[in-house]
């Protein structure tokens, strides 16, 4: 017998020594990890932005990892340096690590990448540990600061710059996305010299400035003799400054002028037009159709050449124009319960390494791309953590977001230049626009100042009692229960009767550990005496709880003491502790997940557990009370009919044999009716204290 077990099991012991020894694989049928971000180009000391490794099978579908796996990170450049990111974009302050982990359950993971040295590189990825999925590789450009001239000669091509790849970066000589972004025709002081123009490439490419030229006319041959000539390459997203010489073309102070930039064949790129009066430092940008003088110059103009900062790359600066923190919009939050005015928020993202203030940077909303006076300015308290998150709430005196239709919310810098915008389309109420794991922009749970994706706990609000059928003049009635140590917020909440429901108003709070009861005036429906499902929903649309009762009874309430079991008992508690009876239980695990699912499981006392049982008999000490203060009353008078049979046994031979007879029926009758009651209840408790 013990041989014939031994092989019984053996097959089971070698399948679980076998799977226990193989490598921890990605999943089945996993080929692949692939880089699925494009690739990118970064200037130096700058951090990439996200890069998303993908698990996909031989055929290029994603799959989910089976178990966490530790993925390596390579660069052939000797000072390239890797670190984690979230999806939604914030990089990890670790820039040494050579790996990032993909968690069990999960397809994807993030990391950005930092260089000081400029050139094209290979960044490559790899999983040591499982050399039968492949990997991947991709180039990434690591641009060298830019140092243009602000004099006509041409500065080195960029064949001849140094750089410690055999790769060139690769770059556009001409783009009508180089716009025209602001100008300064009349500085503070004397104007030669100190005049500026900034430019801004909206291209996808780098773009090769060289030979292109600025001017104050446009003839019919192009440019004038004194056009100023450009140099140096201007990044994606960059706005680059220059100072026009003096010598060359000089801006109108008054009676207004054109700016004119021209590709480096003297084709005409861009033209922009003003005509109001410059005064001194006035910055003119586009506004309204047309190029006003919308703000002062907060800056010292620089002299001599042309300075740069950047909008994004990283690009040079000069010494006296600082660059602008390329703050992001993480998150936004439109359409709050009930009153929107002071409740609306943006989430910004902070990709510095230290703490920024939002001071004199700008929300706004519309189409236009450009800044408008309706500009919300962020206030100066506002502080973002490095490579942190800040909620910012709207004030009722900022404007307010739509609730229905197409919206942009965008960021300014103090310099009102465009930093960041985010588009959503009708928004639902208590939900958030937000990027999920995959990077993807959609509609979901809000999470004020946490990551996105990290939702708020549930609340341990569950139904704790329904009151189909009253017997009597009382009303119907569904009862929830705070099960919580804290006080929790009923505001948004939704109960559920059926295919109707109810909003709980604002300021409904239910303290802890108590109870609420909602009167038939004010619930959604009647209860349905032959069943229905009840369902209670936070504010999110997160289920909560749910149960379904069959047909009721007239007095007879649907209980439970924890918001799982629940059972039919006599004994309605609105607003207090329940009351258990023994009878049968539903498992709300065993409901349906269907929508609409009108049946549950039900099981029977004799198929309960002991944990069942347990909080039965735990509810029900007054009926074991009950049961053996009976079963006293019984034995007692067991003893009195015992007596009375002995002191008449000296009678039976002087009493006629019917009489004997009648007499011994008469105590067989009442005994065995007491018996029977006291069988009944013993059967009763024993069959729930033990049978499972």
């Amino acid at each position: 017998m013990k041989t014939n077990a031994l092989l019984k099991y053996l097959p089971v012991v070698l399948a679980v020594f076998f799977f226990c020894g193989m490598p921890a694989s990605l999943a089945a049928g996993a080929a692949q990890i692939k880089i699925i971000t494009a690739p990118q180009t970064i200037a130096i000391n700058a951090s990439s932005s996200v890069f998303t490794l993908e698990a996909q099978d031989s055929a290029g579908a994603k799959i989910n990892v089976a178990t966490t796996t530790r993925v390596s990170l390579a660069s052939d450049s000797a000072s390239g340096k890797f670190s984690s990111a979230a999806s939604s974009g914030p990089c990890g302050d670790a820039w040494s690590i050579a790996g990032v982990t993909i968690a069990s359950g999960t397809s994807h993971k993030s990391f950005c990448y930092l260089d000081s040295t400029a050139g094209s590189f290979t960044i490559s990825i790899s999983v040591p540990d499982q050399p039968d999925v492949l990997g991947d590789s991709q180039q990434i450009i690591i641009l060298a600061p830019s140092t243009p001239d602000n004099s006509t000669t041409t500065p080195d091509s960029p064949e001849n710059q140094t750089n410690n790849s055999t790769t060139t970066p690769e770059f556009l000589t001409q783009s009508f996305y180089v716009k025209i972004y602001r100008f300064l025709p009349n500085p503070a002081g004397e104007d030669g010299g100190n005049e500026w123009v900034e430019l801004r490439n909206l291209d996808e490419k780098n773009v090769l400035l060289d030979g292109w030229l600025i001017d104050d006319k446009n003839t019919a041959n192009g440019p004038a003799i004194g056009a100023f000539e450009l140099s140096g390459i201007i990044a994606p997203g960059e706005i680059k400054r220059f100072v026009i010489p003096a010598g060359s073309f000089a801006l109108n102070n008054t009676g207004g002028d054109e700016v004119n930039l021209y590709f480096n064949d003297k084709s005409l790129a861009r033209k922009a037009v003003y005509t109001a009066a410059a005064y001194d430092d006035g910055i003119f940008e586009f506004q309204d159709g047309q190029w006003l003088p919308p703000a002062q110059n907060t800056n010292q103009s620089s002299s001599g050449g042309s300075s740069a900062f950047s909008s994004g790359l990283g690009g040079a600066k000069s010494d006296n124009v600082l660059p602008a923190i390329q703050f992001k919009i993480n998150e936004v939050f439109p359409n709050p319960l009930g009153d929107d005015a002071g409740r609306e928020w943006v989430e910004i993202y902070n990709p510095e390494n230290s703490t920024s203030s939002l001071e004199g940077n700008f929300l706004a909303n519309g189409n236009s791309e450009e800044w408008g006076s309706s500009a919300w300015p962020l206030p100066k308290s506002a502080k973002v953590p490095p490579k942190g998150i800040l909620a910012v709430m709207l004030s009722k005196t900022a404007f307010a977001l739509k609730n229905s239709g197409a919206e942009k919310v965008k960021i300014f810098s103090p310099q009102k230049q465009l930093l960041d915008f985010v588009v959503y389309k009708d928004a639902p109420e208590n939900q958030s626009w937000a990027k999920n794991a995959d990077g993807v922009w959609e509609w979901g749970v809000p999470s004020f100042g946490l990551p996105n994706g990290q939702e708020p706990a549930l609340p341990q609000i569950f139904i704790s009692e329904i009151f189909p059928q009253p017997s009597g003049d009382e009303p119907e009635f569904v009862e929830i229960k705070n099960f919580s140590n804290l006080a929790v917020n009923l505001s948004g909440m939704v109960l559920q009767i059926g295919s109707r429901s109810k909003t709980f108003g604002e300021k409904e709070f239910l303290s802890a550990g108590e109870y609420l009861a909602v009167y038939e005036d004010n619930l959604p429906a009647r209860l349905s005496n032959s069943g229905q499902t009840v369902k209670l929903a936070d504010s999110f649309g997160r289920l909560l709880s749910e149960t379904f009762y069959g047909k009721a009874q007239a007095g007879l309430v649907w209980a439970s003491d924890d918001g799982q079991d629940f059972a039919w008992t006599g004994n309605p508690t609105p607003g207090e502790d329940n009351i258990m009876v023994l009878g049968e239980t539903t498992d709300i695990a065993d409901l349906s997940n269907s929508a609409g699912a009108k049946t549950g499981r039900k099981k029977t006392a004799s198929s309960a557990t002991d944990s069942d049982i347990k909080k039965l008999l735990q509810s029900n000490r007054d009926l074991e009370d009950r049961i053996f203060a009976l079963q006293e009353s019984v034995d007692s008078m067991a003893g009195k009919l015992a007596l009375l049979q002995t002191r008449q046994t000296g009678n039976n031979e002087n009493q006629p044999q019917s009489a004997q007879e009648s007499n011994s029926r008469g105590v067989a009758i009442i005994l065995g009716f007491l018996a029977g009651i006291l069988a009944l209840f013993a059967a009763i408790f024993f069959a729930f204290k033990y049978v499972k």
